[in-house]
């Protein structure tokens, strides 16, 4: 049987997952300007956790904060060669008790964690086979 005559039962295309909120597009702009050359996406847990600026953080900004985790994906996409690769960042947080696995102290500081996230590059959507990036937790897919 060749692939192409497998009936599909069920698909979820990038699309929906951005109307749903799963998925967020992140501006063309400030990733041209980290050195990224085609479409980023972060989950929404990833944004979330990391972009949003904590209430008890005034001094931090969204745009800095998703600087901080295009740069340092950027440093680390130039040396890999595949199309997954895990890199790091330290984020600034409240030692509120909500550590990950993927989180530790970093430079001795419990206010900021050095945080392993995974990048993964493949099709834009199920009718677009061009390269775009998400950007996750190690643990989703």
């Amino acid at each position: 049987m060749d692939l192409n005559d497998w009936k599909i039962i069920a698909s979820y295309t990038r699309m929906e997952a951005v109307a749903d909120g799963i998925q967020v597009p992140i501006s063309p702009d400030i990733t041209k300007e980290a050195g990224i050359k085609f479409p980023v996406f972060l989950t929404r847990g990833v944004y979330d956790k990391y972009v949003l600026v904590p209430f008890d953080m005034p001094h931090q900004s969204e745009q800095g904060r998703l600087w901080d985790i295009l740069y340092m994906f950027s440093l680390s996409a130039r040396r890999c060669s595949g199309a997954e690769l895990k890199f790091g960042f330290c984020c600034q947080l409240p030692d509120i008790g909500d550590w990950t696995k993927y989180e530790k102290i970093c430079e001795g500081n419990r206010l900021l964690r050095e945080v392993t996230l995974k990048a993964v590059i493949g099709p834009l959507d199920l009718d677009d086979p061009s390269p775009a990036i998400t950007i996750m937790f190690q643990d989703e897919d």
